[in-house]
């Protein structure tokens, strides 16, 4: 089940916006999250949330990838 994460947060939409557009990134994010991520100022909630691959993946599609 995927994982709760704050949509309100610029931050995360900066990331699932590159996911959408940039499909290197989205390979990152799914396979290497810590690497993807790094330099990102998240939550540890938010972290988690996006390095959980389900939850990824579902909110790389919901956003439209």
């Amino acid at each position: 089940m995927p994982m709760s994460i704050n949509r309100s947060n610029p931050t995360v939409g900066e990331i699932l916006s590159r996911a959408v557009s940039d499909p290197a990134f989205r390979d990152q994010l799914l396979n290497d999250p810590a690497v993807a991520l790094a330099g990102y100022s998240l939550s540890a909630e938010d972290r988690a949330a996006l390095s959980d691959r389900a939850t990824a993946q579902q909110l790389v599609r919901d956003s439209g990838g």
